[in-house]
């Protein structure tokens, strides 16, 4: 599966008002944006729309179907982005001040990068965040997009040198055996609140056992949609396995936060786990592999909103 993974670089232009948690708001703004400069019938419901599946916003943000071939226990394809925002608890962000947030985009998707930078453009000047003085939101201006430590676009310049090196993420193959790697201890530190369901309810504790079926799931349902197939992968074997390595030490915590969604008029709560988890057992080079994979795209639910995020530590 082809990544990209575009550095946004902005320049504060008016006072603006971020929360802690800044996944959320970078998301509807883009969500927002991106469907005014792209949908071509403005008046049209998105789920009764005849440019549905070729629409750029409906792929990017709305519920869609499995592509034919994908695993039978998807139901809706998975997001084609990850979100990685600002790594900062600042709020209050003054003019002439500079942040920037990580976009990956899967596959395909990375055609659509022109397209994801005019919104970006857009959303800048129509504003973000709270209204600081009466109902204007801080503006910005997007200043550069960076690929591979390049700037690839400069709004100086105006123009976009599309990359050609996208990383070229694998899935691990395992049809020849298991890697024996000499790993007998691992830590997996949550840098975003993670969200694993399990019986329909929301882990807040993470046996390996779980990380690894999540992992697969994520692995699969990727690849499937935006890589060249679902993997060969040995899914109960390598879950069976998982079952025996035991927990070292546990420092997690639920970290809760809340967010207004104006498209469904409601508001969300979207917390998770945060923390550090460390296992031991013999096996674990085998798993690498898997954990190496989705360290890069992100785990369980709401990745667009820059959730899941994790580093494996050796």
């Amino acid at each position: 599966m082809k990544v990209g993974n575009y550095t946004f670089s902005c320049l504060v232009v008016s006072p603006m008002m971020l929360p802690r948690l800044k996944g959320s708001v970078i998301r509807g703004a883009l969500g927002a944006s991106l469907k005014r400069v792209s949908c071509a019938l403005r008046h049209q419901r998105c789920d009764t729309c005849i440019l549905r599946e070729r629409c750029i916003y409906v792929g990017f943000f709305e519920r869609l179907p499995p592509v034919p071939g994908s695993p039978k226990w998807l139901n809706v394809r998975p997001s084609p982005f990850v979100l990685e925002p600002p790594d900062t608890e600042t709020q209050d962000y003054n003019p002439a001040t500079r942040f920037s947030f990580n976009i990956l985009l899967f596959g395909k998707t990375n055609e659509f990068l022109p397209y994801l930078i005019y919104a970006i453009e857009q959303m800048g000047r129509h504003g973000l965040g709270k209204a600081v003085h009466g109902d204007n939101r801080g503006s910005f201006t997007l200043e550069a997009v960076i690929h591979g430590g390049q700037e690839i676009y400069t709004a100086k310049e105006g123009r976009l040198y599309q990359p050609e090196n996208l990383t070229d993420l694998v899935p691990p193959d395992l049809s020849g055996g298991y890697p024996h790697l000499a790993l007998t201890k691992l830590s997996v530190r949550l840098v975003t609140p993670l969200r694993l369901k399990s019986s329909n309810k929301f882990q807040d504790q993470l046996p390996f056992s779980s990380l690894i079926r999540a992992a697969l799931r994520r692995i699969s349902s990727l690849e499937a949609t935006y890589g060249e197939a679902e993997p060969n992968l040995p899914y109960r074997e390598l879950a069976a396995m998982a079952e025996s390595v035991k927990i070292m030490d546990m420092d997690l915590s639920w970290h809760d936060w809340h967010r207004y969604s104006s498209r469904q008029k409601a508001s969300m709560r979207l917390g998770g786990m945060v923390g550090t988890t460390s296992y031991k057992d013999e096996n674990l080079g085998v798993f690498m592999p898997l954990l190496r994979y989705v360290e890069q795209v992100h785990l369980g639910k709401q990745t667009s909103f820059g959730l899941g995020h994790l580093e494996i530590i050796e």
